[in-house]
């Protein structure tokens, strides 16, 4: 009977993998990930910036600087909007920010923001595209085969980023079954990428 071998004392398996990170870099790096989470240095050109806002608007002015909402609508992918609130009443009460917003407020702002991604306008880039679903019910499999296919309601997320430096490039948003579908979608997200719209011509090194 074959015995199994023993490891030497102070010996392991295999080559030792090398990790190849320059720690301080990647330290200060995760510190600022947690910074733009509270990034408040828009606070000292406030009122210059309302003044842009407001100038020749008609009806009721903001009141609201949109580098606030843009803040706003980072901590409501973590919060809901009446926490977003407390966190703006926080910030207020210690005299960083002027004035709070209410969450009905902060809601309709981030609903109404423009958001678009910067992409990269010369160099060497690549691509990885991916979709997923999310559910809108809890229904189960059952349900889907009880009921037909029409009770089945899903949200379609396609992504495109680079998968080495985690730039997210686009992303489409769709009802299950009603959106052109991920290849189609790949295509898209690609032409937008080499054209830019004219800027410029990226290199496209590889497409996951």
């Amino acid at each position: 009977m074959a015995t199994k071998p023993k490891r030497e004392k102070g010996k392991r398996w295999g080559k030792k993998r090398e990790d190849k990170r320059v720690w301080p870099v990647v330290n200060e790096e995760l510190v600022v990930r947690g910074m733009f989470l509270l990034d408040v240095e828009w606070v000292k050109s406030w009122d210059p910036e309302l003044a842009e806002m407001n100038k020749g608007k008609r009806g009721a002015p903001y009141k609201f600087p949109k580098s606030l909402i843009n803040l706003q609508a980072v901590w409501n992918q973590l919060v809901g909007v009446r926490q977003v609130e407390g966190i703006t009443r926080a910030l207020v009460a210690m005299a960083k920010v002027p004035d709070f917003n209410d969450y009905s407020t902060i809601n309709r702002r981030i609903r109404a923001l423009d958001l678009r991604f910067e992409l990269p306008k010369n160099g060497f880039c690549s691509v990885s595209t991916d979709g997923t679903g999310i559910k809108m019910h809890n229904a189960g499999e059952y349900r889907q085969i009880k009921y037909g296919t029409k009770k089945k309601r899903w949200i379609e997320v396609v992504i495109s980023a680079n998968p080495f430096t985690k730039d997210l490039i686009a992303v489409d948003v769709s009802m299950d079954g009603e959106g052109p579908g991920e290849p189609k979608i790949a295509m898209k997200h690609l032409n937008d990428l080499w054209d830019n719209k004219g800027l410029s011509i990226i290199k496209i090194g590889k497409i996951y």
